[in-house]
Formats: C-alpha cells, structure tokens, sequence
C-alpha cells in the first residue's frame, strides 16, 4: 500500500501543476480578451455644480476624453436635489451668542436636457440647458430631527426658521446674489465642443472648448447674466480591464471678469476632476470622484470653518466628492450619485443627481 501511494505521488504533484498552470493561462487569456474586446469604463460622472457662486458659471460637466462613433447621438435628462443651509455665528467675548449671520437657506429641484452629436470619431459637439428653481423645502424638519436624534451638530439650524428660501451671499465682486422667495426660471445654455487628439488602447486625451449662453438671469439667480467661455484637456486611462481613471483640468473665465462696462467682476476659475471608477461589468460601474475648483468670488467676512481660520468666506478652492453608480445596458445608461463638501465647506449641503440618457449609435 505504502509503494504504491509513492509510486503515484509525484505523478499527481505533477498533474496538479499542469490544471493549476492551464487555469492560470486560461484566465489570463479569458481577461485579456476582456480587456482587448471591450471597453467597461462607463464614467466619469456627468454633472453640475450647483453651489450657487459657482452654479451661475460655466462649469466642465465630466466628459469622457475617449472618442465615439460617427454620428452617434446621444441625449439625456438629468434631475438635481440640492439642500443647503449656511450661516455664522458670532459669539461675544463671554463665549455666549451675539448674532447670527444667515447666508443660504433653501432648497432647488432643477432639471437639466442635454444633447450631443458626434461629427467623426474624434469630434463631439454638445448642448446642456437647464430649468432652475428655489423653494423653502420640506426636509428641514427631518434632518434636524435626525441631527438631534444622533447627537450631531446641526450646524445653526436651529437658530433659523424652517422651510423658507434665504440667499444673501455678500462678496467684494459686485455680483447680487440675493432672493427670499420661491421661483423658477430658465437657467443658461452651455455648448461645448471636444477633440480627441491622441487615442490608444489604454489612455486617450483631449481638448475641450465651450461657450455659455446667458440666458438665465441674476435676479433669479439662475445665470450671471453674461457670457463665459472655457478651455481644458481631458485624459482617460485604462491600466487594467477593470480600473479607469479620469484627471481633467480646464480655465473658465466670465466675460464681465474684464468687460469695462458693468459693476460685477467675477474672477476666472480654475476646474479640475479627479475620478476613479471600478467598472467589473458592462452593465454596472461605481465612480469615486473628486471635483476641485477655485472660486471666483471674493468677501471681507470671516469664514468659520474648523481647520481654516481668519479667512474669507468664499476664497476657499471647493474639493466636491462625489459618490455614484453607473448602470448601462446596450444603447442606455443610469448614473446617480450624492455629491457634498466634505473638505473646506465650499459649497451645499448635498447634491443627489438621477440622470437617464440614451445613445443612437452611428457608424
């Protein structure tokens, strides 16, 4: 018994590391095929930001850098959610309450219609426009139960009425930035245009061009009232079937940042994306990205914020992080994500964004 178990013994050793060698050289083959046949990537996150001295701007929206196929259409309607509350308060030299300062307090339910055209391959044109209102909310309620249930801070909530639209953001640039009611308007129209410069199987960049319609208005405050115009580049890399990266960066400059005849001078503004998303599937992604941008407003108050002192209240760059899904099933796709401040405040409390679009491919 005991010669014939060593007899087979090497024999079965060997044949282990034959299946274990053939599976390896299998999957391997199995994954560059993945990786040679399809592109999984799905992201980045398409999208506005809504934080209103950035919102009345133009803002990069989150363009793949990877080019299409001629003459796909593509057009898409998105949904935007955002709360946002914000005020200071200032103590006396007692340590106890001397007043408040109210900045934002109000809710926005806006919806945006896009479309894009690819001309050729490396060639996309595209249009967004948008429908922009404010109203008291109905959630202040809920989330101060929830604070107060939790043991969070509320962050002055409780110093404020509920359910009413507040915006009074002073700044040194003469934009007005103020309303106390509710409305709805029509917001601006972007139009951009993206060339695919350098495409290979793992990276691809681009430039990028786009002009802002004004055609909403400050009263509302739903458009600066005047033009912009923005120049950036765009890369997507692919290291691995299942792992893309995005890093995009790009100069928007406000027409009335250097017209001679009107009051508002806003300053150019810096955008930049980060993203990373995991994409195992063809039907299903999750995207981790981080939005950064310089403001373009200015003000002489004290920005109360736990790591930065003495500063000015809107001179902070905003670092928006945004967490979202992406699903996509032949010609359609789903994104949602929650997109929030969670660095320097520099913006609303919370953005959730729900947008469907669909794809007409071309040649």
């Amino acid at each position: 018994m005991n010669t014939k178990k060593s007899y087979f013994s090497p024999y079965t050793k060997i044949l282990k590391i034959i299946i274990i060698f053939l599976f390896i050289l299998n999957l391997t083959n199995l994954f560059a095929f993945v990786r040679k046949t399809s592109d999984l990537s799905k992201g980045p996150l398409y999208g506005k930001n809504m934080y209103i001295p950035y919102m009345i701007y133009y803002n990069f929206p989150g363009l793949r850098a990877t080019g299409g196929k001629k003459f796909e259409f593509q057009y898409h309607i998105s949904l935007y959610y955002t709360n946002d509350f914000h005020i200071d308060i200032v103590l006396n030299k007692y340590g106890y309450l001397d007043y408040v300062i109210r900045h934002r307090d109000y809710e926005s339910l806006n919806i945006e219609l896009g479309t894009s055209f690819y001309i050729l391959k490396n060639l996309q044109v595209g249009m967004d426009m948008r429908l922009i209102s404010y109203y008291g909310g109905f959630l202040d309620n809920i989330i101060e139960t929830f604070h107060s249930a939790f043991g969070f801070p509320n962050g002055g909530r409780e110093f404020s009425h509920q359910n009413q639209v507040h915006i009074n953001i002073s700044n040194n640039n003469n934009v007005d930035l103020s309303l106390e009611r509710s409305t709805v308007s029509f917001g601006d129209i972007d139009l951009w245009v993206k060339y695919t410069f350098f495409q290979r199987r793992w990276i691809s960049l681009a430039a990028v061009g786009a002009f802002k319609i004004p055609s909403g208005r400050i009263s509302e405050i739903s458009g600066s009232g005047y033009p912009d115009f923005a120049i950036g580049i765009l890369g997507d890399f692919k290291p691995v079937w299942i792992l893309s990266l995005y890093l995009q960066a790009g100069l928007v400059v406000p027409f009335d940042s250097f017209l001679q005849c009107v009051d508002s001078k806003p300053y150019p503004m810096f955008n930049g994306l980060v993203g990373v998303e995991l994409n195992p599937t063809d039907f299903f992604s999750l995207v981790v990205q981080f939005n950064i941008r310089s403001s373009p407003l200015k003000c002489s108050i004290e920005y109360s914020h736990y790591y930065f002192r003495n500063t000015d209240y809107l001179s902070l760059p905003q670092i928006n992080t945004l967490v979202g899904f992406i699903f996509r099933y032949k010609g359609y796709k789903w994104q949602f994500y929650v997109e929030e401040d969670s660095f320097t405040n520099a913006g609303v409390d919370i953005t959730l964004n729900l947008m469907f679009l669909h794809s007409i491919k071309g040649l």
